[in-house]
């Protein structure tokens, strides 16, 4: 069953063409990718190790540099070897064209009648309460404390987890937690945008791990190999020269 269709897509501001002519169905079950060209990911793996070599950034860097040099040095290469799709390429334009919040130029698009899209703020911000995350989780969702206890043991928040203040939730919990709040609401077709910004390597292992916990249709935006890698997508699309093509 298709969940959202595009034929046809095009996008232009002005002479300048971000979309064209994109096809693209996504049917129930559907892990899909969108990235930039494989060609935007090695001139920017370059342009990572060459800013680790070179040394010159902050202060705060150089100092830890000076600290743990190679430590910092094979950080700052990892990042770089990690990283998909250069910004700018179209990836999160696609996304918002095939969600409707962007007119067309050209084409049509479509969401199933039974599609309940959901999306994940990236500042992570739904539970900033002082109660205790279970509670925060109830008055979200209406749920009764056993039930949300078991939805959110599912995705990783366990009997100490849900007891601790919901603003006190380190950036992967309350990953955690939204997927859990999503999963609650019925989100059939779940749309994350570079979920790893702003993340430290701990709170997107933990990303990594609920998403294996997500059963539904996904559709991710991403420039993070690893993450790709770990979420083993069935399809990965590129958007380059305003060009869609599936690897």
């Amino acid at each position: 069953m298709s969940l959202l269709a595009a034929h046809g897509v095009s996008l232009r501001y002005g002479a300048a063409t971000v979309l064209a002519d994109a096809e693209l169905t996504v049917a129930a079950g559907d892990a899909v990718a969108v990235a930039g060209a494989r060609e935007e990911l090695l001139q920017r793996a370059r342009r990572q190790r060459e800013w680790a070599r070179s040394g010159e950034r902050s202060a705060h860097s150089a100092a830890a540099r000076r600290k743990e040099p190679d430590k910092f040095i094979r950080h700052a290469r990892s990042q770089g070897a990690q990283r998909l799709g250069a910004n700018g390429s179209g990836k999160t334009t696609l996304i918002e064209v095939i969600l409707g919040r962007i007119p067309l130029s050209a084409g049509r698009r479509s969401l199933g009648p039974s599609v309940v899209v959901g999306e994940i703020d990236q500042s992570r911000r739904t539970f900033e309460e002082a109660s205790p995350l279970l509670d925060a989780f109830c008055a979200h969702t209406g749920q009764v404390r056993q039930e949300a206890r078991t939805l959110l043991a599912k995705f990783g928040l366990g009997a100490g987890d849900v007891l601790r203040p919901a603003g006190s939730l380190s950036p992967g919990e309350r990953t955690r937690a939204d997927l859990a709040l999503l999963a609650q609401a019925g989100a059939n077709l779940l749309v994350l945008d570079e979920p790893t910004n702003h993340l430290d390597l701990p709170a997107i292992e933990q990303l990594e791990q609920a998403l294996g916990q997500y059963d539904g249709t996904l559709l991710l935006v991403t420039h993070d190999r690893r993450l790709l890698e770990r979420v083993q997508v069935t399809r990965q699309l590129t958007v380059t020269d305003g060009q869609l093509t599936e690897e």
